[in-house]
């Protein structure tokens, strides 16, 4: 042996001990030493419909599963409990097979847990071990009175002498959804796969087991343990180099969809950082191209990573059928051709020794030569499908494969068939057989050929056309096909009849009638029954025998002990005198039972009820089991009526293409979407979905490229307690034995939803609801002029042009007999009378069958005509002949169509005609308003966006166009527009001073769609266009965004033809799930919270009865009052006269769901059902209903797995929002929805003697206020202080309105009762001003009159905002003084790419495209966008004539006069660009959206610089006080400090930095410059805003969170910032605090008097001198100040290039030359010196004049009669700050800036504000003389001292470090204003011999 050979086997033997550790000793002291079970040692999983089960065959640890550590097995539900099922306190019980160990033996484990089911009884566990190829895995079979019986078929269970000379790991897995994924096919005995790759290495692999090399193979010198192996060659003398690589180093993961195999050597190589060389493996499910086999992604000295794509790695529900017929994605296999019905299919192979051996093989039936059958092997319980006849003196049989045990699959590409569970090899391994099938469409049936046998597997290949694919399951020339295991297979409609689900896996049917006791199961046995006991071969059935069906096959039908049916094991249905049977024969006197399915749709989907009918005189038991499973496709109607004479008719949603959409909101199943119909069947078009006669319902998996049936069409709708139900039933199986199926809840509402997945039952039932006009009663209605108007759909007929002018209608009987008619109009030519509508010749003769009229009547979905009183009816005396034309719509139709036909006619003196025809279609009906993006897995819905009253006003930008008046509506006719079409979605009316014109510009023919990832809206078939060619259309794009609720604006048109439109709206986004707890629920899209508590009930909860004698006592987000049900339950099931009867339906929670429109609560977790099957659960859907106040529950209906649904219309269901905009008289609006709050709530500011708490929202209810319970729904909201309850001021009702002053009001109405008179309800109003540069917030600004509030709000959202700017890329709005500019997005060198199919769009902003050759910019000179062809380049707008606009919140950028168009020579190429707000788009690019008109691109561009400054909330309230830091807020400037390290920082407050340094933008609140930098970093923005008081109220913060990132090595990255407010004297200043690296927070400090909560006050005047509030506070005169001459003055010089001059006067009114013009009677004047000039301070008058004493800060208020421009609501003001500054004597006045509000702030240090020492008492004493000589001579000392220069720079810095404490206020250096300075940042600006005077 060479070294290398020795050192892998070195390896191996350690790799071998190292593996035998990792498990743990399991010998199981009874089975022989050749079973190695402890190779099974470890974890194990298994799964049921209901349970997760996990195996430690030695208990020795059950891992992170929470189960009972005692536990061996244990269970765990849904519910997450876990229970001991099988313990190994001591040795299991072991169950030899009969035949001994080599047919398999069974380990039982018992626990101590009690059943469920039979509390007397304890939980045990049987799993039978049978000899298998690999290790395998458990497989849950059922539960039999609480035994859980559990196969596995593994090599650990083969009677072996010899130790396995493999290694392996277990080779399953399951997924997320605990789906199994099995890889053990693909794990070789021998050799292994050869690796793809582009490598010299040459990589080798097998799966989950080491790789046994055969003795030729180069791979043997790779270690006999490894699994991975790299074959090379050596550099030096080309010899082989072999290196095993890899052993499983864990078992399977799943990781992004993805099976994770990994192998690692068992040494370190120093190569590798001495670590171990790793091979990856990662398995992907999906069809391996070409079989590919493992491919080589990525190699490096240390790392091999393999992927393996193949069907393999799917779920393996997905792969196999049990059946003949196997459904594929996208096709089927049908193999029932191929069954032999007389014979077998025969297969003699000889041997090269003579042996011959006989094959004897059927397909889809067992084989019928009694050579095998049930005496093969002496295996009499099992069918054989194939045996194997072994030719000699005594012929030797072999049963190769149970027919009951086959699996027909489709993997890769390979279609096989396989049998197991043969009889036994020697070595206990049970033979098995493969057919391998290969599509031959020239073969018709074929025959199998043996190809080999290995290890007791016996493969054949057979070639037939029935292994092609076919798009359908094939037809085959009978009715029904039959051989299907408990199946009937229906031809004709291509459905199959399944009973599966009937079956009772570990239950039996009990049935009790007169002199009979029976009990009976479909397709199965009885379980637990009483005739499995007295059948002498069923006696003493161990559990053993039980599991391996060694005994006699138990019975299926049992008359008391009387076995009447036995099950064959396959039981088949069949189909007799048109029934569906199912039929048992019996061992016992011949009897026999037959079970005839009916088809009853009053039972869930997958369940039934079952009745005696009779015994025959031949004892053949007949029983009737009524069941949906019965039910096949057929035609439905879609007109039904309730026990009340109510008609609905669900015709207006049937589709004749496309399909009603859904998506499925569960977060793991978005690739899931549904395809529904009503009243008839689903479109397939290019679906992947089952081509079944009347599907009603396909579920497309658009990850898996597959579909389902769920459910056919099988009844008409049902109505149920006023919903109607519409069910799909039998749909395709799913859990191996459910059907699935679908209900739609269909809901009664005035206006259009969607579609909307409620949920999937544990049975496959998916749940719907939908809100719809349809789902109403239908009315009878009459209309005139031929036309009728349903007032709920707003649909309108009209059959006026129907009405014949010319000729009559002629229906022509026979050659001389025919009718006439005409419509709403008399007959042309004459019938008896003048007046006759209808005519009926004979021969020479007429009569009339009635007068015409023009009422026409809509009647249950029809339109109807009746004439009446016509000629006399000769079949009956006295009676006369009258006439009905009916009339239907059909959209397949055109125009008139084959016309009227005769229904009842001559012999009746009543004759009907039918008439089908498009023109009896509704005009201006309702469309879908949701849709399902497939691509995406996204659903849509503007519903809410559809009008039943007024309409939506687009807004129109253009000046050119300022008289169009844009009218729309959304999924509906518009409402009401004069001269426009009812059948109009779009109107537009051109106002003139003589003459409106309007235009209808489309109708709803289609709801929205996505089309290239964007949301359209599409309007058809409007008037002609001028042209008189075609017809106009409007395209509108819709554009998500968060909190805008807007209308639309106008873009375009294109020759008055085609219009275009782009609403930015909430609605356009994606619809979501919403998950709320405290009984709430929020529409994330709008952010409307729904709030039920009002409908908890604390006393008696509310009373629902089901029409069975059930009566449920339910409760909203709380526990009923039943305690019957325990304490826990939200819904009690009780029965009339029944006080034993009593269920828990579910746990009461407070979690409301609100998914894609829907409201609902989910109590779970109740009572166990269906012999402990299921637990209880209970689902309430909540309907909006605004006439119903709270309202009360409906019983809906309860599901096989005990699910109770119930329905609730209530008031609390209904989104109270109002339309936030306002119409202006020239059609233009106001949108007040950006003050709209989707979580808080504005709080008003509060005026003297209001002490209270005042919440609004705008146009919705208010979101939940922490402790504070305002009635439910209410808008506005006054919480006083103290105990008294919240008061509702109003809810919202109405859009808002345009006084004639130009305010905006909104009110509020139906409050709370007035408290000063009951019989009133309080309300309020709301009057908006418009004040640039603000937000603003509410003030409270009168108290109530007559019980209405009224409030004043000031806010930049009224004033008016279409602004534009034709020349710089930039627009100033001066409402929102601020200034959009888009230089930052002008590029330099290249240009903005967008595809449009072959073509390519360049574009630049607000400048010419860069030409990179010269050929690229021909033909576009000059141009802002440029269209690339094949051909040519075409200009789409020139940069020189572009225009930038600023209009509801858009700024949009539009290029003109490019090339002239080449569908309108006389127009030019124009593009729009529209800049949408959106400050997390940094680094966006401009999307191309849908061209309507092929003149004019637009673009859509969402980026942060068309986002206009957030002004935020400077004001919070706690207890009643008011904090308010508006007026640290600048408008002129910005703080400006600096920390230790010399870092600057700029801060602002409520508003973005003014003039900042070079990267500060125009939204930040805080930038940084570093001391050695030159571009600054912003640390926070204005957005991110946040003003809270800390936990003792002893502090003020604003903090920040969302700045730049600036700490790349932190866990937290990005920069916040906190400033620490603390209460002090005047403004005062921020100052740096600390930087907390680890948060990555900044953090200020600012001493200021707006932290102080109630220390200010107003102090008493007389003749300008002021007291304190007491006899002992000094007083102050300012009369010192006043000039008497001249006046005091201050600059300011703002950054813009203004220079002011401020002129003052204190206590007095300005003197000349400043008191004229406007500062005449004035004390503040601004001025410039062009002459400029306006008081901003009011007389200077003690009526006028107010001090307020704030701490050291005097201040004095000086107001005027001037409005503020900004804010109408508010006057111009000047505010003084006085401070003491002894040294300054009288001191001046220095402006620090202009407040948000037009207040003017100044600062003055003077001794006139300081506080007095009083003289002492008493004359001077010698002791005060020597001390003031010594002070003389002190000072002489010191001015001897301080002579040079550096001595005085020495002693300032003395003097500061140790002077007291104060404030100063200094002009900053940066001519930024105002500087209020402590000790520590006080500085002086010149250092010269006079700062001594300074000191």
């Amino acid at each position: 042996m060479d070294k290398k050979a020795a050192f892998n086997l070195l390896i191996s033997i350690v790799a071998l001990s190292s593996l035998a550790d990792a498990f743990d000793q399991c010998n199981i002291k009874s089975l022989p030493h050749q079973f190695q079970v402890d190779r099974l040692s470890g974890l194990w999983q298994a799964h049921s419909e209901d349970h997760s089960f996990f195996i430690n065959l030695c208990g020795h640890g059950m891992g992170n599963t929470n189960c009972p550590p005692s536990s061996a097995i244990c269970r765990k539900g849904t519910l997450g409990k876990a229970i001991n099922i099988g313990s190994y306190t001591d040795q299991p019980t072991v169950q030899i097979a009969n035949g001994g160990y080599r047919f398999g033996f069974a380990l039982v484990y018992s626990s101590n847990q009690k059943c469920e089911m039979n509390g007397n009884a304890n939980m045990n566990t049987s799993i039978a071990f049978t000899c298998g190829k690999t290790l395998g895995s458990p497989e849950f079979i059922e539960e039999n009175n609480c035994v859980y019986y559990f196969n596995w078929k593994t090599s650990a269970a083969c009677y072996s002498l010899n130790s396995p000379s493999s290694t392996e790991i277990p080779c399953y897995i399951y997924d997320d959804q605990n789906r199994k994924r099995d890889l053990s096919l693909l794990m070789k005995e021998f050799g292994a796969y050869a690796v793809k790759s582009q490598s010299q290495k040459k990589l080798y692999i097998n799966v989950c087991r080491n790789i046994q090399a055969t003795q030729s193979s180069s791979l043997q010198n790779c270690g006999s343990l490894s699994s991975a192996c790299v074959v090379s060659k050596n550099s030096q003398d080309g010899s082989t180099i072999v290196d095993g690589i890899g052993q499983p180093s864990a078992k399977l993961t799943f990781v992004n969809q993805q099976i994770k195999l990994v192998y690692e050597s068992k040494q370190n190589y120093s190569q590798c950082s001495n670590k171990a060389i790793v091979t990856n493996v990662s398995f992907r499910c999906g069809k391996s191209k070409d079989n590919n086999g493992p491919t080589l992604i990525h190699e490096s000295q240390c790392r091999y990573d393999v992927e393996w794509i193949t069907e393999l790695a799917c779920p393996m529900e997905d792969l196999i059928s049990h059946s003949c017929i196997l459904k594929t994605n996208n096709g089927y296999f049908n193999l029932l051709s191929l069954r032999n019905q007389s014979s077998d299919y025969q297969v003699t192979v000889v041997t090269s020794n003579a042996l011959k051996y006989t094959y004897l093989i059927n397909v889809c039936g067992p084989v019928k030569s009694t050579n095998c059958g049930y005496s093969a092997n002496g295996d009499s319980s099992k069918p054989t499908a194939a045996c194997q006849v072994v030719a000699g003196q005594h012929n030797v049989t072999h049963r190769l494969g149970n027919f009951n045990d086959m699996a027909l699959s489709y993997i890769d590409d390979k279609l096989s068939l396989t049998y197991y569970d043969g009889s036994p090899c020697h070595d206990g391994f049970k033979r098995s057989t493969v057919i391998s099938f290969i599509c031959d469409h020239s073969i018709k049936i074929g025959s199998p050929q043996f190809v080999q046998e290995n290890h007791c597997t016996y493969f054949f290949r057979w070639a037939t056309k029935y292994a092609c694919k076919a798009d359908s399951i094939d037809l085959i020339n009978e009715d029904f096909t039959s051989g299907l295991f408990c199946s009937l297979y229906d031809n004709s409609t291509n459905f199959m009849y399944n009973m599966i689900p009937l079956r009772l896996s570990n239950n039996r049917y009990n049935l009790t009638v007169p002199q009979h006791k029976f009990q009976l199961n479909i397709c199965d046995q009885v379980w637990g029954g009483t005739c499995n006991k007295s059948h002498p071969k069923c006696k003493n059935n161990s559990l053993l025998n039980f599991y391996f069906s060694l005994a006699h096959p138990n019975p299926s039908a049992c008359d008391s002990e009387i076995i009447i049916g036995q099950t064959s094991g396959h039981d088949t249905l069949v189909y007799e005198q048109n029934q569906i049977r199912l039929k048992y024969n019996s061992v016992q006197d011949n009897r026999k039972t037959t079970i005839n399915f009916l088809c009853d749709m009053n039972f869930d989907s997958n369940s039934g009820k079952v009745s005696y009918v009779q015994e025959t005189t031949n004892h053949n038991y007949i029983f009737n089991f009524a069941t949906p499973l019965a039910c096949g496709p057929k035609p439905i109607s879609c007109i039904t009526s309730d026990t009340k004479g109510n008609y609905y008719d669900l015709s207006d949603l049937y589709l004749s293409s496309g399909n009603w959409d859904a998506v499925d909101g569960r977060p793991d199943e978005a690739h899931l979407q549904y395809k529904i119909n009503m009243c008839g069947p689903v479109n397939i078009g290019n679906l992947h979905c089952p081509n079944i006669s009347h599907l009603g319902g396909c579920q497309v998996d658009s990850k898996n490229n597959r579909a389902f049936s769920m459910g056919v069409m099988t009844s008409n709708p049902e109505v149920v307690n006023g919903n109607l139900i519409v069910r799909y039933v039998n749909g395709d199986i799913c859990h191996g034995r459910f059907r699935r199926s679908t209900r739609v809840e269909l809901i009664c509402s005035d206006t259009q939803g969607s579609l909307v997945f409620i949920r999937e039952t544990p049975s496959c039932e998916y749940i719907f609801t939908w809100t719809t006009p349809s789902a109403c009663p239908v009315k009878k209605l009459t209309g005139n002029n031929c036309q009728v108007e349903d007032p709920l759909t707003q649909a309108s007929y009209d059959l006026r042009s129907l009405a014949s002018s010319g000729k009559d209608y002629k229906i022509t009987m026979s050659a001389n007999n025919f009718y006439s008619i005409n419509v709403c109009r008399k007959l042309v030519n004459q019938c008896g009378t003048n007046t006759a509508g209808a005519c009926l010749t004979t021969g020479q003769s007429s009569r009339s069958l009635g007068t015409f009229n023009e009422q026409l009547i809509f009647n249950n979905g029809y339109l109807q005509l009746n004439y009446t009183n016509g000629g006399s009816c000769p079949s009956h005396a006295g009676i006369k002949d009258s006439t009905i034309l009916k009339f239907f719509c059909d959209e397949s139709i055109n125009g008139v169509g084959v016309g009227p036909q005769v229904i009842k006619g001559k012999a009746s003196c009543v004759h009907e005609f039918h008439w089908n025809t498009s023109i009896a279609c509704p005009i201006g009906n309702l469309v879908d308003c949701a849709y399902v993006d497939v691509d995406k897995g996204k659903q849509y819905d503007l519903s809410s966006l559809s009008k039943t009253t007024g309409n939506w006003i687009a807004t129109v930008v253009s000046p050119m166009k300022n008289n169009w008046i844009f009218q729309i509506n959304v999924c509906r006719s518009v409402n009401n527009v004069n001269g426009c079409k009812k059948s109009s979605g779009i109107c537009l009316t051109v106002t003139a001073p003589n003459k409106n014109s309007t235009y209808n510009l489309g109708r709803n023919k289609r709801g929205p769609y996505v089309k290239g990832g964007t949301l359209y809206l599409e309007y058809t078939d409007g008037d002609a266009c001028p042209d008189g060619t075609k017809k106009r259309s409007t395209l509108i794009t819709m554009v998500c965004k968060k909190g805008k609720f807007g209308p639309p604006l106008f873009v375009s048109e294109e020759n008055q033809c085609n219009y275009n439109f782009i609403w930015i709206h909430e609605a356009a986004c994606a619809l979501s799930l919403s998950v709320s707890g405290n009984c709430t629920a929020v529409n994330p899209l709008s952010g409307f919270v729904f709030d039920f508590n009002p409908l908890y009930s604390i006393s008696s909860g509310y009373n629902v009865t089901d029409g069975r004698d059930h009566v449920y006592n339910l409760n909203v987000c709380g526990t009923t009052s039943v305690s019957s049900c325990g304490n826990t339950s939200g819904n009690c099931q009780l029965k009339k006269n029944d006080q034993k009867f009593h269920f828990n339906g579910g746990n009461a929670n407070a979690q409301l769901y609100y998914e894609d429109g829907a409201i609902y609560l989910n109590y779970t977790g109740g009572d166990l059902c269906h012999q402990g099957r299921y637990r209880r659960s209970t689902i309430i859907s909540f309907v909006c209903s605004s006439n119903a106040g709270k309202g009360h529950p409906v019983y809906v209906s309860e599901t096989n797995n005990c699910t109770y649904y119930f329905s609730w219309p209530t008031q609390y269901a209904c989104e109270q929002q109002v339309e936030c905009v306002a119409i202006k008289p020239d059609g233009s609006s106001v949108d007040l929805s950006p003050l709209i709050k989707s979580t808080d709530n504005w709080e008003a500011v509060t005026i003297g003697g209001q002490n209270g708490s005042y919440y609004i929202n705008l146009c919705r209810p208010l979101n939940p206020i922490s402790n504070v319970r305002c009635p439910p729904g209410s808008g506005i909201c006054l919480k006083k202080l103290g105990t008294d309850p919240p008061l509702s001021l109003g809810r919202p009702y109405q859009k808002p309105t345009i006084a004639s002053d130009g305010t905006v009001i909104l009110n509020y109405i139906n409050g709370s009762r007035c408290p000063s008179d009951s019989s009133k309800r309080l309300s309020a109003k709301i009057v908006f001003s418009c004040q640039q540069g603000t937000l603003g917030s509410p003030v409270i600004a009168e108290l109530p009159h007559n019980c209405q509030y009224v409030f004043h709000w000031a806010t930049s959202v009224v004033c008016n905002n279409i602004v534009s700017n034709n020349s710089t890329c930039s627009v100033y709005d001066p409402a929102l003084k601020f200034n959009f500019t888009l230089s930052h997005l002008t590029l330099s060198d290249n240009n903005y790419v967008i595809k449009s199919g072959s073509n390519t769009i360049e574009l630049n902003v607000c400048s010419p495209v860069n030409g990179q050759t010269s050929s690229s910019t021909s033909g576009c000179a000059n141009s802002g966008v440029c269209l690339h062809t094949p051909s040519k380049n075409i200009s789409l707008g020139l940069a020189t004539s572009r225009s930038l606009t600023y209009s509801n919140s858009l700024l949009i950028l539009k290029y003109t006069n490019g090339e002239v168009c080449a569908s309108d020579n006389t127009r030019h190429y124009s593009s729009t660009i529209f800049f949408v707000c959106d400050r997390n788009e940094i680094n966006s690019k401009p999307v191309l959206m849908k061209l309507m008109d092929k003149c004019s691109y637009q673009f859509d561009w969402n980026t942060h610089f068309a986002c206009p400054i957030l002004s935020q909330n400077c004001m919070i309230k706690r207890d009643g006080k008011i904090y308010d830091v508006s007026p640290l807020s600048q408008i002129t400037g910005s703080w400006k400090i600096t920390d230790s390290s010399f870092n600057q920082y700029w801060i602002n407050l409520c508003r973005p930095i003014v003039n900042g340094p070079p990267g500060c933008s125009s939204n930040a609140a805080i930038c940084k410059l570093g001391s050695t930098e030159t571009q600054a970093t912003e640390l926070a923005f204005t957005s991110s805003q946040k003003i809270a008081l800390s936990g003792d109220s002893k502090k003020l913060l604003v903090s920040y969170t969302g700045g730049k990132s600036v700490c790349p090595k932190s866990s937290v990255d990005v920069a916040s910032v906190v400033i620490e407010f603390s209460c002090g004297s005047g403004i005062g200043k921020p100052s740096f605090l600390r930087f907390d690296k680890n948060k990555c927070t900044f953090h200020f400090t600012w001493r200021s008097h707006v932290a102080c909560p109630s220390t200010r006050y107003q102090a008493s005047e007389n003749n300008c001198i002021i007291s304190g509030k007491n006899a002992a506070s000094p007083s102050f005169n300012f009369n010192v100040l006043t000039k008497v001459q001249q006046n005091w003055n201050a600059t300011e010089s703002r950054s813009n290039g203004d220079n002011y001059i401020y002129f003052l006067n204190v206590c007095h009114n300005l003197n000349p030359p400043q008191n004229v013009n406007q500062c005449k009677s004035g004390s503040v004047c601004q001025t410039k010196t062009t002459g400029f000039r306006r008081k901003i301070g009011g007389p200077n008058t003690s009526q006028n004049r107010k001090f307020y004493v704030d701490g050291d800060i005097i201040e004095m208020h000086l107001p005027t009669n001037e409005k503020c421009g900004k804010d109408k609501n508010k006057n111009v003001a000047t505010i003084i700050l006085f401070s003491c500054a002894v040294q300054n004597s009288l001191g001046s006045p220095k402006f620090l800036y202009e407040s948000g509000d037009c207040k003017y702030y100044f600062e003055w240090s003077t001794s006139a504000v300081c506080e007095s020492v009083p003289a002492p008492q008493g004359g001077i004493d010698g002791g005060i003389v020597a001390a003031i000589i010594v002070s003389i001579a002190v000072v002489a000392l010191f001015l001897l001292f301080i002579c040079r220069r550096e001595r005085r720079r020495k002693l300032k810095q003395m003097v500061l470090r140790v002077s007291p404490d104060g404030y100063n206020y200094v002009p900053g250096n940066d001519g930024s204003s105002d500087r209020l300075l402590s000790r520590e940042t006080r500085r002086y600006q010149r250092d010269d011999d006079d700062d001594l005077l300074n000191i």
